[in-house]
């Protein structure tokens, strides 16, 4: 339960104290009061928590609630409400727009984090996976090993020297057919 400063809260939480009754019986029983001058706004009491929630009809004809949780009453009626009841109005379903918003808000997320990998980052795990993967393959001190040891550090020079520069800093997810022929053409001609 989050501490209440707020005097119009205090006032509302008094209210319903009152509603649902002092004996220690009534402790579980919840308690709603609509606010008056906020249509559609109500108070609940669900043991010692208190709740706000707007009770509004939508599109379809069902009517549901829409609860603000972790808001103070000032934070409801100052930006919440309003913008919920314009919603409303448009014949949005408040809840469906904050899904909506919420799902918009991890696709950026990983969005974001996407274009921070970048193609030097991938680069460098394969070059440390296939390192570690052929080490553990060969034993060192045979010809064999030191061939393809020999074979492996070739590929990652050449790798190095002619793509690696081109796409260091290029976001891997944004890397498309033309970045490669771009650097196959220049290191041919």
């Amino acid at each position: 339960m989050r501490a209440i400063s707020d005097p119009n809260e205090l006032k509302i939480l008094t209210s319903l104290k009152q509603k649902r009754g002092y004996n220690p019986q009534n402790k579980d029983k919840i308690v709603k009061l609509q606010l008056s001058g906020y249509k559609g706004l109500y108070a609940e009491l669900r043991g010692e928590n208190l709740r706000f929630f707007l009770r509004y009809t939508k599109a379809n004809g069902k009517k549901t609630d829409r609860v603000y949780k972790g808001l103070s009453l000032s934070q409801i009626t100052s930006s919440a409400l309003p913008y919920d009841r314009e919603l409303i109005a448009k014949g949005l379903d408040p809840i469906e727009e904050q899904k909506k918003a919420r799902q918009q808000a991890a696709k950026l997320a990983e969005d974001n984090k996407k274009q921070k990998i970048t193609f030097e980052d991938v680069y460098l795990q394969w070059k440390g996976y296939t390192q570690k993967k052929t080490l553990s393959k060969y034993d060192v001190s045979t010809e064999e090993s030191y061939k393809a040891l020999r074979d492996m550090n070739r590929y990652f020079h050449v790798f190095e020297k002619h793509i690696l520069p081109s796409l260091a800093k290029t976001p891997i997810y944004s890397i498309t057919s033309y970045h490669l022929t771009e650097i196959f053409r220049t290191a041919l001609f």
